[in-house]
């Protein structure tokens, strides 16, 4: 019962919400997960978390960007060679988990997600970080480890005050 009236105040919030306005982490993990793109699409505006991992995609469907609603996104341990330009339309995006693919590089619009505040990216073959990642001033946590990264961009200096892991 108390979930649901969780569930039911962060539902109307939304309704009035800002594209700026951050969500707190107990908001969102009580919030229902897809599992299922064709789920999602059925009521696109209601989708909050989409859980993609471990399908054995090669690339995003596009339909994933119509989502615009999305705060957590999580297309880890798939065969994704890039993030699309597109990820730009997830404006609302809080958190986005990319692990276990064979990503070489981020697109340089990552910096557009401005209220991204996770950003784990493990265990790909990341070569180079953009300068615009130094745009992201919410971001929290960002998570690089097993990687082929050889320099960090000056950018990601200006994370400093918000980075804590």
């Amino acid at each position: 019962m108390k979930r649901n009236i969780v569930i039911f105040l962060i539902l109307l919030m939304t309704s009035t919400a800002h594209a700026q306005e951050l969500w707190d982490d107990v908001a969102i993990d009580s919030l229902p997960v897809f599992h299922s793109l064709n789920a999602a699409m059925q009521n696109p505006d209601s989708v909050f978390r989409l859980d993609l991992s471990k399908q054995k995609l090669k690339e995003i469907p596009a339909q994933v960007f119509e989502l615009t609603q999305l705060r957590e996104l999580n297309v880890s341990r798939n065969h994704l060679t890039e993030l699309p330009e597109q990820v730009y339309k997830l404006n609302n995006l809080q958190r986005l988990y990319a692990n276990n693919n064979k990503l070489t590089a981020l697109p340089q619009r990552i910096g557009t997600l401005k209220n991204l505040q996770t950003l784990t990216l493990d265990r790909n073959r990341i070569e180079a970080l953009p300068p615009e990642i130094g745009m992201l001033h919410n971001l929290e946590v960002l998570s690089l480890w097993d990687n082929e990264l050889s320099e960090i961009p000056d950018e990601i200096k200006s994370l400093s005050s918000v980075l804590k892991n």
